[in-house]
Order: C-alpha cells, then sequence, then structure tokens
C-alpha cells in the first residue's frame, strides 16, 4: 500500500470544491429534467453540508476493511447485481449501474435522507471504470501513474496518453481541482522496494 498515495486519495475526495456554493451535478443524472430536480434539490431540501460521492464496484467495497467502510465524509455509492452487500448500512446506495445508483441518490437527496452532492469520483474496479468513462458526463481522471512493472488485480481501462479525447492538465490545475498545493512526484518504500510515482489530471477535450 502506497501510503502517502491513500492520503492523497482520501484528502481530495473528502475536499468539497466551494462547499457554500451550488454543488457539482453533472455526474448525476442523464436527462435535463433529472438535473433539474437534483439542483432544485440541493437548494431546497438539505441543510446539511454537501458531501463528495465515492462510487465503487462491489469487490472494491469488500475490499475495504470493515473497520473502514463505508469512507468516512463521503456518500458511499457500491454497483453490484446483487441485492446482498456485506456490511452495507442504510447510508450506503447501492445500485445495478453508475447511472441507476445516482439517480437513486438523487431521490434521497431530494427526501432528506442523504447530504447535498458534491463531486462525484468513481473508485474503481476495472469494470466501473469503463462504465464511467463511456459516461459523457466523466470530464477529469486523477491518475496515480507508477513507475515500473509491479503486479496489480485490476488495469485502468484505457491507456489516456494513447488514448485520443483526453490531454494531460498543468500542475496549476492539479492544484486547483485536487485543492492544494500537490507534489506531484512521489517516493515510498514498500517491502523493501522503492516505488516512485507521479499524481497526474487529465481532462477530456
Amino acid at each position: 500500500m502506497l501510503k502517502k498515495e491513500m492520503a492523497y486519495f482520501s484528502r481530495v475526495t473528502k475536499r468539497v470544491p466551494g462547499a457554500s456554493s451550488m454543488p457539482d451535478t453533472s455526474m448525476l443524472a442523464e436527462t435535463s429534467s433529472q438535473l433539474s430536480d437534483s439542483s432544485e434539490v440541493a437548494a431546497t431540501a438539505n441543510i446539511q453540508p454537501p458531501q463528495n460521492v465515492v462510487v465503487m464496484g462491489r469487490k472494491t467495497w469488500e475490499s475495504i476493511p470493515p473497520k473502514f467502510r463505508p469512507l468516512p465524509q463521503r456518500t458511499n455509492v457500491v454497483i453490484s447485481r446483487s441485492e446482498k452487500l456485506e456490511g452495507v448500512g442504510e447510508d450506503v446506495v447501492v445500485g445495478d449501474s453508475i447511472s441507476s445508483a445516482l439517480s437513486a441518490l438523487v431521490a434521497k437527496v431530494k427526501e432528506g435522507q442523504a447530504a447535498p452532492l458534491g463531486r462525484v469520483f468513481v473508485i474503481g474496479g476495472g469494470a466501473i471504470y469503463k462504465q464511467a468513462l463511456e459516461m459523457e458526463q466523466a470530464k477529469s481522471i486523477l491518475l496515480t501513474r507508477v513507475e515500473g512493472e509491479w503486479d496489480c488485480d485490476t488495469d485502468f481501462p484505457i491507456d489516456v496518453e494513447a488514448e485520443q479525447g483526453w490531454t494531460r492538465r498543468h500542475k496549476a490545475d492539479l492544484d486547483e481541482f485536487a485543492g492544494e498545493d500537490v507534489q506531484e512526484a512521489q517516493e515510498e518504500e514498500v517491502k523493501g522496494d522503492k516505488v516512485r510515482y507521479e499524481f497526474r489530471l487529465y481532462e477530456r477535450v
């Protein structure tokens, strides 16, 4: 585990940009009427502070140690075809697709059963990344580029460097998105091996 990377992930996914302004609902609906509903919800129905949303597949959910889930200070959404998931409480939204789960979440916000919505982060695994990248609402990729060859259980579905339609942004853009001065180049020692990696931001063009 890359401890500094995990700390960065935690900070960025918890930090709601412009929390006093209207939440970003761009990933929350597929029709203009749904977007209108979600904006009305954020403005009138809920006095809780907004929270970002983390969307993950069942395997990603189950890979999180029980004592750490749901991920705190974020609204957790799990994508699964199964209705029976271990350790899922009423505060976790479950759906069989990203779109259906986010629609259910918008309904919960409207009923005052969930916090107003900040950014939506899709955090894995591979099939969920692929599903998200096929949605036109997906505008940004926060990527950790690890140097060298390592055994991994999940591959990102596209080579974002080679893929047309995405461009890497400058550090100033990454800082603005993350809400902090990001040290892009990182190095950690994991089980005696030095691991070098870099934080990057890509945006759809």
